[in-house]
């Protein structure tokens, strides 16, 4: 999984995409990532507000700098294609109305420290609407992550150039060994258009 060379054709490189790249990016692309999937449909978020997915992710990433077809993605390789947990709900016993699309500080020693954890992390960041989430999700990709280096799906997953306060190796977004290449696919199949001009950073 670590090894760039295992993953050199048309779909897995996908990777490697810079995820600040200036690629033109359109939610036709968003919708199919997200098509099959709990974020196909509009949902009225906690504020009355119509929250239309594929839009959101586009106007985000336009808004942060950020691959829209990554935002996506991420949110679906996060929560998974039916959105069943209970840091997307707004039902968390305790924490009624906050959302963590991203399940960023989602970690422990097991599920339920992993949720409660997850979910107070929301809190503490006021991600009090679905669309707060997303852009608040967004915002830390960029910060902690894109913007120290890590802006390829492969860095993020495998740090091997983020050097600040001693994070090379360590500082992962997530735990499957597999993530950067499934994501990866995931992100392959928006882009529908490949003569496009893209970006990829291959170590």
């Amino acid at each position: 999984c670590m090894d760039p060379r295992n993953f050199l054709d048309v779909k897995n490189i996908f990777m490697f995409e810079r995820l600040n790249s200036g690629v033109a990016l359109d939610s036709v692309g968003v919708e199919t990532i997200i098509k099959g999937t709990f974020m196909e449909e509009n949902v009225t978020d906690t504020d009355g507000s119509t929250l239309d997915f594929a839009d959101t992710f586009v106007s985000v990433g336009e808004e942060k700098g950020i691959n829209a077809y990554h935002l996506a993605a991420r949110v679906r390789q996060e929560q998974g294609t039916g959105g069943k947990s209970s840091l997307i709900s707004g039902a968390y016993k305790g924490y009624e109305g906050y959302f963590n699309y991203f399940n960023i500080g989602a970690s422990g020693k097991n599920q339920e420290a992993v949720l409660k954890n997850g979910i107070e992390t929301a809190v503490k960041n006021g991600w009090d609407t679905r669309l707060k989430s997303i852009q608040g999700g967004a915002v830390f990709l960029k910060d902690k992550y894109i913007n120290v280096g890590q802006n390829t799906l492969y860095f993020q997953k495998f740090n091997v150039v983020y050097t600040g306060n001693n994070q090379l190796y360590l500082h992962q977004y997530m735990q499957n060994v597999d993530a950067a290449r499934s994501e990866g696919l995931t992100m392959e199949k928006a882009h529908v258009d490949k003569s496009k001009p893209l970006v990829f950073d291959i170590p």
